[in-house]
């Protein structure tokens, strides 16, 4: 019977813990910095996949974000910062699948 190996993670990310540093400090990773429920702002933020009042999808750096809530806009935007505002009440995070 094979015995199932746990899943590496990346190098930056083990190196980065080996040494104490934020995971952050590579820059592979968005932040996301919360008021409340009221406003978002995602730093690393590639495209808005799709938007409406009540979800906002969006690519950042090494995933998907969507956001659930109402009166949802953008409040900000530019090339790598968005800032969603409106009365947020879920965030999933979706990673990218893995090939072998």
């Amino acid at each position: 019977m094979k015995k199932k190996r746990k899943a590496k993670a990346p190098f930056h990310e083990r190196f980065a813990e080996a040494i104490e540093l934020p995971l952050d400090t590579f820059g592979n990773l968005p932040q996301i910095q919360m008021c409340g429920n009221r406003e978002v702002t995602v730093e690393g933020y590639k495209c808005v996949l799709e938007y409406d009042d009540n979800m906002l999808r969006i690519k950042a750096k090494q995933m998907e974000l969507s956001f659930w809530g109402s009166e949802l806009m953008l409040k900000y935007l530019n090339h790598e910062n968005v800032i969603i505002s409106g009365k947020l009440e879920r965030i999933e995070f979706t990673l990218p699948i893995q090939n072998k």
